[in-house]
């Protein structure tokens, strides 16, 4: 909803500001990340609470995130997702176990693991792209360029449909 909010506005006053989302994973140490989660629940003594044995995340650190996004920021001309080479996934489950062995402790023994399911609406294995965007290279190696914006989009009825979602709530625009 936010990259269309961008689209929507760099649409309506291309001449005023230039408007760019870049998408990426996680980032690893960030209010956000399941490391200081992971570190409070080792801490209490467990258990370590993981939504499923086999869900998948992208991580990052937070200097390579903040090093990236800036690159992305000089590249932009308007109106463009960059995504950020995240490299290859990694099971939540494996960044729990390793967090518990490198405070000398052993998983599912000292600490343990508990599966909690996954939510509603939250996926197994992160997508950080659709199958019709596509990405091209840039002048930097790590920062690709998303084409795929659709091309009927009205950034005034979507603005318009968002400000009655925010007024009304989900249940007025069913």
């Amino acid at each position: 909803i936010c990259e269309y909010i961008i689209h929507a506005y760099a649409l309506l006053y291309p001449k005023t500001t230039l408007y760019t989302a870049v998408r990426f994973g996680n980032v690893l140490g960030s209010r956000g990340s399941v490391i200081p989660t992971f570190n409070r629940q080792i801490d209490d003594g467990g258990p370590v609470t993981v939504t499923h044995p086999d869900m998948t995340r992208y991580f990052m650190s937070i200097a390579e995130a903040a090093n990236l996004v800036i690159h992305a920021a000089c590249m932009t001309q308007n109106n463009e997702i960059f995504l950020l080479q995240m490299g290859e996934t990694v099971k939540i489950l494996d960044i729990a176990e390793r967090m518990i062995r490198l405070r000398g402790l052993r998983p599912y023994i000292d600490i343990p693991i508990e599966f909690t399911g996954i939510r509603p609406g939250e996926k197994m294995h992160e997508e950080l792209r659709h199958e019709q965007e596509s990405p091209s290279e840039t002048a930097h190696p790590s920062v690709f360029k998303l084409n795929g914006w659709p091309s009927d989009f009205d950034p005034n009825q979507f603005l318009s449909q968002v400000t009655n979602l925010l007024k009304n709530g989900i249940a007025a625009n069913s």
